[in-house]
């Protein structure tokens, strides 16, 4: 756990610098990346320092609402926020693909910094029931009013494990047959403009297709476990099914972070603008804008020509 967090604070602060760069921000998609960025090191912070905190003391929210209310929320809404803005980058390039002029007004960089505070805005507003219905009842932090439990069962699952899931899955599809039909009628003119268009759109869908792929794994085990949680959690249990219930809940929870944790990772092996500027940045950094000063060796010779000058003079 500690590994992803330092990996996934690191490498999402590089992602923030990365995708501010010129040349990266001119691409609508690079903006839903910039803005899931910023959500998935302020899911990594909320989320995981409280956890080790609760290696070696006591959990907070175990006895301060507020800290359970508020830590749960900006860590859940956090994680939203990131889904969204992958969720709309498939739609970003999906629109793209399209060849149509009207629609492809959708993936713009305007039309992204316009959705960026919408989609904030409602993932706040969406995740409100957990401000209400969390409290800490007999030292935990956690829903007890059932029909809210239920509520936030059946609205984690579906939002989570369901419709962004196939959101991005269609979306992604449509992107992809779109991307060969064009290349299709593109080779028919053969120029190499539009070869190099093709390459380009291909490069971008295969490294939001890395992310799509990350992101499928860190959600595959969140539904099971809300599941069975939910309904076992008045039921009586032994040591062993505890124990389980236990061991699966740590797994799950480890894999949710595995997409903030190693985005960055994906996207310098995927992307090799990516990699251009990573390296760009690189070069950019003090260390390299300090040059050593040319020493001439002083020779015998050199000594000689001195000598001779001050006799002259």
């Amino acid at each position: 756990m500690s590994g992803i967090f330092f990996l996934g604070t690191t490498g999402s602060l590089l992602n923030i610098i990365l995708f501010s760069r010129r040349k990266l921000r001119q691409t609508s998609c690079c903006i839903y990346f910039l803005a899931a960025s910023f959500s998935s090191l302020l899911s990594l912070l909320f989320g995981l320092i409280p956890t080790f905190y609760l290696l070696n003391n006591v959990y907070p929210g175990n006895y301060s609402v507020v800290f359970c209310k508020m830590q749960s929320y900006v860590t859940h809404t956090s994680l939203q926020m990131t889904r969204a803005f992958l969720a709309l980058a498939c739609f970003d390039r999906y629109t793209l693909s399209l060849g149509n002029t009207y629609l492809q007004r959708f993936a713009t960089v305007t039309v992204a910094c316009r959705c960026i505070p919408i989609v904030i805005l409602s993932c706040y507003l969406i995740a409100i029931h957990l401000v209400i219905y969390l409290d800490v009842v007999n030292s935990s932090c956690g829903i007890r009013y059932a029909p809210a439990l239920i509520y936030n069962s059946v609205y984690s699952i579906t939002t989570i494990s369901v419709t962004l899931p196939l959101f991005m899955f269609t979306f992604s599809l449509l992107t992809l047959m779109n991307l060969k039909r064009r290349q299709k009628q593109r080779q028919q003119m053969n120029t190499g403009l539009i070869h190099r268009d093709i390459i380009r759109d291909r490069k971008v869908f295969f490294t939001l297709s890395v992310q799509l792929i990350l992101y499928f794994i860190s959600t595959a085990l969140y539904a099971p476990n809300i599941i069975y949680t939910t309904i076992t959690q008045n039921m009586p249990k032994s040591s062993d099914q505890q124990a389980i219930g236990v061991f699966i809940n740590r797994i799950a929870l480890l894999l949710i972070y595995i997409y903030p944790g190693l985005s960055f990772s994906a996207f310098t092996l995927s992307s090799g603008t990516f990699r251009r500027e990573l390296i760009n940045l690189w070069r950019s950094l003090p260390i390299h804008c300090v040059r050593g000063a040319t020493v001439t060796p002083h020779t015998t010779t050199n000594r000689r020509t001195l000598n001779l000058t001050n006799n002259q003079t």
